[in-house]
């Protein structure tokens, strides 16, 4: 037999071991899944049940296909099919979970919770997802956002300061930019919110600010405060928030007062 006949005897052997048909699922949630599918890790919350798995289907060379990904069960009922990450929302009291898909593209962001005890499927639109201002800035320990505060998070963008969601209720704000111009200061990171939540500072770095911008919820820029640059702690361990020492430092160093006709601004303290 020829070497060139034998690589073809082994190239369609392979092909054909390939074809085989994969074995059915197994185990408490086989219903959920499909031929080749394998859950690693079910964590289970209230009625919902999320999913890690893993998919092979295939064994040839060329026709074996290795996958991991998320699933999402609300009851008996699959919410989220298929996602590359799925995270919860810690410490609301309730399920809410955070889910990238990718059935449209851009790939979208979405939050999932239970609403009058059915499942609520809700994209978190952020504005044009093909924008450049609209790009943000994650890490893979934060991928959804920072938390600020309880059931309040921030989503920095990379040319623009980016969005607050917010749940119960769910809400989605768009960060006034105040750039505009070559003459317009490049202020985009935010570093503290007023007690009414319709003023915000802005300051030019999260490690080493100089610039102090106190703007009102429809971007008109109230005062713009100079100041020496300072230089933050290094930036922390992945899993721990890197901005709170922003916040920590803005809280330590300014305070919120209202000024004679009633808006919010900053004082040293």
């Amino acid at each position: 037999m020829t070497s060139g006949l034998l690589l073809r005897l082994v190239f369609i052997a392979g092909l054909m071991t390939g074809c085989q048909s994969e074995p059915a699922p197994t185990g408490v949630y086989a219903k959920y899944l499909k031929p080749g599918e394998e859950v690693t890790k079910a964590v289970v919350q209230e009625r919902f049940v999320m999913l890690s798995i893993f998919y092979h289907t295939g064994s040839g060379y060329f026709t074996s296909t290795q996958q991991r990904y998320m699933r999402l069960i609300h009851r008996d009922k699959i919410v989220v099919k298929k996602s590359r990450l799925i995270e919860p929302w810690q410490g609301l009291g309730r399920p809410v979970y955070f889910a990238e898909i990718d059935d449209d593209l851009p790939t979208s962001n979405y939050l999932i919770y239970e609403a009058a005890a059915k499942p609520i499927v809700k994209r978190i639109d952020a504005g044009d997802p093909t924008s450049d201002y609209t790009t943000r800035i994650a890490t893979e320990q934060y991928y959804f956002g920072f938390p600020m505060q309880t059931g309040l998070r921030y989503f920095p963008g990379r040319l623009a300061p980016g969005f607050l969601l917010s749940v119960f209720p769910i809400s989605v704000k768009i960060l006034p930019n105040t750039y505009k111009d070559h003459r317009s200061y490049f202020v985009p990171v935010l570093a503290s919110i007023s007690p009414d939540g319709k003023s915000y500072v802005y300051v030019d770095s999260a490690d080493a600010p100089s610039i102090v911008m106190v703007v009102d919820d429809v971007g008109e820029v109230r005062a713009v405060g100079p100041r020496s640059v300072v230089h933050l702690p290094p930036e922390p361990a992945p899993e721990i928030n890197p901005y709170e020492r922003l916040w920590s430092w803005f809280s330590a160093t300014y305070a919120w007062r209202r000024n004679s006709v009633g808006q919010w601004n900053v004082v040293v303290r």
